[in-house]
Parts: structure tokens; C-alpha cells; sequence
């Protein structure tokens, strides 16, 4: 959410100069860094709670999750005639969508609201309904079983 409050800061700021931000999540497991803090394969993802647990050597659409299909994006993002500031935007594997944030109508606890308050509220607070949060700590996860059905047509390719 940081990452995000800014960018729409610098967006906020920079539109009377024509300045545009926008945020990437990409989706890439060829790229340097993911090497560097992964050297032994996908210890990242494993030793996890069993519904958060991926591998990604079992993935047979990971193949697709490169660095050369985020750059369409990011390039598209930086062009001067890019339409849009402010937004938050996937690429992965190919599949581009926006992400947006949204809120529940939450309930007021008071002048002075305690933990307590919060607690017994959470629920309220949190909404009803199960909405997957596709921005929180799990967005990767989430984001291969998401797209994995939509990649798909890309692995025979």
C-alpha cells in the first residue's frame, strides 16, 4: 500500500507538469534478482501454510512468467501518450489487468475506539463476503492459480 500511496502522490504532484505515475505488479521468475534471492530453485514458496504453498518447478505455465512480457506493459506505461496516472497495473505471463482498490462499508466505533472495539468489531469492519485482496502479502500466490487457467494457451505455444 505504500508503493501505492506514493505513486499516487508523485501522480497527484507531477499532473500539472504532465507527469504520469503508475505501478507495475509483474509477475517474472527469469529475471536476475529473482536468481539472486531464490538461488536454489522455489524455496521462496514452499514451507508455507499447505493453501500457499506453489511450486513452481510443478507449474507447467511458468515457463511464461518472463521479464519480455512485463516490458509491453511498462513501455506503454512510460509512452508519452500513456492515458492514465494514478493506476495499478499486473502483467504476467502475457495476462495484463488493472488492479483497484476498493473498501467495505466498515462501522463507526466511537470518539475513542478501543482494541477492544476493533476486535469484537472486525468483522464489520472487514465485510461481508470473501473478496480475494489480489494487493495484500499473498498477491503472489494468488496470482498463479488466478492466471494459471488464463495462460494456459501460451504453454502449448
Amino acid at each position: 500500500m505504500g508503493v501505492i500511496g506514493l505513486t499516487r502522490s508523485i501522480a497527484w504532484e507531477g499532473m500539472r507538469f504532465g507527469i504520469k505515475a503508475n505501478v507495475i505488479a509483474p509477475a517474472a521468475f527469469d529475471s536476475r534478482i529473482y536468481a539472486e534471492i531464490n538461488p536454489g530453485g522455489d524455496a521462496v514458496l514452499t514451507g508455507r501454510p499447505p493453501e500457499l504453498q506453489v511450486s513452481l518447478e510443478a507449474a507447467e505455465f511458468v515457463s511464461v512468467y518472463t521479464a519480455s512480457r512485463v516490458t509491453p506493459l511498462a513501455l506503454t506505461l512510460l509512452h508519452g501518450s500513456c492515458p492514465v496516472t494514478a493506476e495499478v497495473y499486473s502483467a504476467t505471463g502475457g495476462y495484463f489487468t488493472r488492479f483497484a482498490l476498493s473498501h467495505t462499508e466498515g462501522t463507526l466505533l466511537g470518539v475513542v475506539p478501543t482494541v477492544d472495539d476493533v476486535v469484537a468489531h472486525f468483522g464489520e469492519i472487514r465485510g461481508k463476503g470473501t473478496v480475494t485482496n489480489e494487493l495484500d502479502g499473498e498477491a503472489l500466490v494468488w496470482g498463479l492459480q488466478s492466471f494459471a487457467p488464463r495462460l494456459k494457451p501460451l504453454v502449448a505455444l
